[in-house]
């Protein structure tokens, strides 16, 4: 194989094991995200409103960033191993607001 051929090949496993570390945080994420958006729906009041925004944006913030941090580092293709976590996290939290914005209702 020629240099080219082993550059893309490294590229593509660094991209992978940053996308897989960034999707084991959204493991771990969607269920803080998803705790922070119902609780006000679930128990109104019981956790300031300041904690669950908090919550809230570290779990949305985190896995991409942490992504994209290891993507950087190992130089690999930071938007594909971005993409690889943004996108499920966007399918798994948009409906989440939306229940809570309909609970609340």
């Amino acid at each position: 194989m020629s240099d080219h051929h082993l550059n893309l090949a490294d590229n593509a496993k660094a991209s992978l094991l940053a996308a897989g570390i960034g999707g084991g945080l959204l493991v771990i994420a969607v269920p803080v995200f998803f705790s922070a958006v119902m609780w006000p729906v679930f128990d109104p009041g019981a956790v300031p409103v300041a904690v669950l925004v908090l919550m809230a944006a570290a779990a949305a913030c985190t896995p991409t960033a942490v992504t994209a941090a290891i993507a950087a580092r190992q130089r690999a293709a930071v938007r594909v191993s971005v993409l690889l976590v943004a996108v499920p996290q966007t399918v798994l939290c948009v409906p989440m607001v939306l229940l809570s914005v309909l609970g609340r209702r």
